[in-house]
């Protein structure tokens, strides 16, 4: 028997135009496409079309442009589906079905929502002191008892992404204030009282799940909230390896989340820490890379199937404490430009987990 290979397959929803078939994820499938040649490395966008038995309708980079091809079955797919609700649908299901079938692995099994990752991570001693207390939104007690306990907390959806549909509760100047997010922009409501405020939050909650979550006092730069995404990957072994570290700080001092997509600016790990004096800084740039790969290893020992990438975004109070915000199976592939004319950490870290996992 012939066999060709390694073949790496990205697997993704993505669409765009013709010059960028997979909207924000072509530059990084193109740069990865170019790495993999230069290691000589099959590697084809599958874009979830039909699956047959023996060939695969994909994509791949000819130099110049994206070209669809009758190409062979892969010997491990990379689960870059973005839509919740579409890696839920039982077309994705039947695909998931059917590479099982055919003995091909695949990494990045799935979405996980808030309150499992909490779940999760709670058990073990050496995570939990880095969670911020959490509890489901059920009523207008949960957010009552927590409101009792801390100045400001955080509503969430379990399924929410990008930093969108959050609310966040505070009290000051014996006025109850409650920010959120809409489609007109960021909208803020006072009351006197903490009733006043669930009419508006019960006419987004009742639709989708939510939990609350103890606010932390975020470190800031010049007034806007800062908060740090660390990417982890697998390496050979099944050992988790951190392959970037970034500072994300929130576009204004109105904005309450620091997300790429709410139009965050990306710095340096250690610009973010730049009011601490060097002993915190020290002591934090230890931990946060340490505390990263713990958690990776747990969400990939207590979650279905297999995870071979993560992206863990936390934050650390104005005491120098790293607090848990949220695990994401599905990272963002925005490039922070530091690097234009090399392959960005990741890629080459994806291929190094291919290479060993395929070897």
């Amino acid at each position: 028997m012939l066999s060709l290979g390694p073949i790496l397959c990205l697997a993704t929803n993505a669409k765009g135009s013709e010059s960028e078939p997979f909207g924000e994820y072509t530059s990084f499938c193109r740069e990865v496409a170019e790495y993999c040649e230069e290691h000589h490395i099959l590697f084809y966008v599958y874009t979830l079309k039909p699956w047959n038995e023996q060939r695969v309708k994909g994509m791949i980079w000819n130099q110049r442009t994206w070209v669809d091809s009758d190409l062979p079955k892969p010997s491990l797919i990379y689960n870059r589906i973005h839509s919740r609700k579409l890696e839920k649908s039982s077309h994705i299901e039947m695909l998931k079905t059917i590479w099982r079938e055919q003995n091909i692995p695949y990494f990045n099994e799935s979405f996980l929502n808030k309150w499992e990752v909490h779940q999760k991570l709670l058990p073990y001693d050496e995570v939990a002191p880095y969670l911020p207390e959490t509890i489901l939104l059920e009523s207008f007690d949960n957010i009552q008892y927590m409101m009792s306990n801390y100045p400001t907390v955080y509503l969430k959806p379990l399924n929410g992404s990008q930093g969108k549909h959050i609310f966040r509760i505070s009290y000051q100047d014996q006025l109850f204030q409650l920010d959120y997010s809409s489609y007109q922009g960021n909208q803020t409501i006072t009351s006197k009282t903490l009733s006043g405020l669930y009419p508006t939050i019960r006419a987004r909650s009742k639709l989708v799940p939510y939990l609350v979550q103890q606010g932390i006092p975020l470190i800031e730069i010049e007034g806007c909230p800062v908060d740090f995404r660390i990417l982890c990957l697998k390496d050979s072994g099944e050992r988790w390896k951190v392959i970037s570290a970034v500072a994300r700080i929130a576009q204004s001092k109105e904005q309450f989340v620091s997300n790429i997509a709410r139009g965050a600016l990306l710095k340096k790990f250690e610009e973010g820490l730049i009011h601490f004096d060097e002993a915190i800084k020290k002591q934090t740039k230890r931990i946060v890379p340490e505390l990263a790969c713990e958690i990776s290893q747990i969400i990939d020992r207590e979650s279905d199937g297999m995870f071979g990438e993560l992206g863990i975004d936390l934050s650390v109070d104005q005491k120098g404490h790293p607090w848990i915000i949220e695990v994401n199976t599905k990272p963002s592939k925005t490039s922070d430009g530091s690097n234009p004319n090399r392959y960005r950490p990741s890629v080459k870290a994806l291929i190094r987990f291919f290479k060993w996992y395929t070897s």
